[in-house]
């Protein structure tokens, strides 16, 4: 079945940029005779039409907010469940005050390209929420183009961005399996580039090396947070020398993932090892054994976001740049014990 062109089809056909195609379209602004002429000459030619609810959103814009999130590739979740409870949480609360909410993703080729999401492009919004977008200079160029931009996670561009304490949930993690006896750790951090996670590696390794001085001793794992095709090699890393006292996963995907690997293996969570995580994922408190971690709010980091839009729009300014950090705490669980 033939899609309908769209506004990016004219533009390719008439060889000019799509925002140039939107304001001759939409009668916007003034460009040349001949640009305006090869425009609508593209636009007869592929037979498009301008979008109705285009129209509405552009004429709603005020009201609305757009979230933007990182759309992956088929064979992973494009919003895997710790997202999805921080996105339900600002969406219930925009909606609970009478403001749509305007779903819009962008893969990571156009976020390396600095491809801008349709919402962006059109002017649908002038208030919007990303999530967790790895890229701090695609961020800042969505800055420049929307009034108001929030960011959830970590991010080195200097915008308005809400995120767990990181760097505190690492520290209470490191001191939690020290308190427990621990000194032979591995840590299973990320093979993908995550700047939450490269934080949480960086606290958590000096913390806890602070603590045990000369006898604290950690090798490293990779792992992964979108999917399971590195289990069996981070579990190889693990077992390649002595097992540790300890397991460390940066989040809780992968410790699960590193559960399932050392039990088919035959090794005894936490009789042989322990393991923590970090996040709280729904599932955490449900694995056998249920899993130790740092429990971050993700309801207060979705209703924060939706405050803070809310803010934007009835007062026509935009957020200030700058981290608000929210609180974390430790959830004790079966999955790490004293040793023995």
């Amino acid at each position: 079945m033939k899609s309908r062109p769209s506004i990016r089809d004219v533009a390719a056909h008439a060889k000019v940029s799509v925002m140039t195609v939107s304001r001759i379209l939409g009668g916007k602004a003034k460009h040349s005779a001949a640009t305006t002429q090869k425009v609508m000459a593209a636009a007869e030619a592929l037979g498009y039409r301008p979008n109705g609810f285009a129209k509405q959103l552009r004429s709603r814009d005020r009201i609305i907010v757009g979230v933007i999130f990182t759309r992956l590739p088929q064979n992973f979740a494009t919003l895997d469940l710790f997202e999805s409870k921080i996105l339900g949480a600002l969406e219930a609360e925009l909606i609970t005050n009478g403001t749509p909410v305007l779903l819009s993703s962008v893969s990571p080729e156009e976020i390396e390209e600095g491809t801008m999401p349709d919402i962006v492009i059109h002017g649908f919004v002038d208030t919007i929420v990303c999530l967790f977008i790895e890229n701090p200079t695609y961020i800042a160029a969505l800055g420049e183009k929307v009034k108001n931009l929030i960011h959830i996670g970590r991010t080195d561009a200097p915008v308005t961005q809400i995120e767990a304490d990181n760097r505190e949930g690492a520290r209470i993690a490191a001191r939690h399996l020290h308190g427990l006896g621990h000194r032979k750790l591995v840590l299973v951090r990320p093979h993908e580039h995550v700047s939450d996670h490269v934080e949480r590696v960086e606290v958590f390794c000096a913390e806890f090396i602070s603590l045990c001085g000369g006898e604290g001793n950690i090798r490293f794992a990779e792992c992964s947070v979108w999917n399971n095709d590195l289990t069996e090699a981070a579990v190889s890393q693990i077992l390649a020398q002595q097992l540790p006292d300890a397991i460390f996963c940066t989040n809780d995907f992968m410790a699960l993932q590193i559960m399932r690997g050392l039990k088919a293996r035959g090794i005894k969570i936490p009789q042989d090892v322990s393991l923590m995580g970090f996040d709280d994922m729904e599932l955490a408190e449900y694995s056998e054994p249920p899993l130790s971690t740092i429990a971050v709010d993700k309801l207060a980091i979705g209703s924060k976001a939706a405050e803070l839009a809310l803010a934007c729009l009835r007062n026509g300014k935009p957020p200030s740049p700058g981290a608000l950090v929210l609180p974390v705490q430790l959830v004790e669980r079966a999955s790490a014990a004293r040793k023995a």
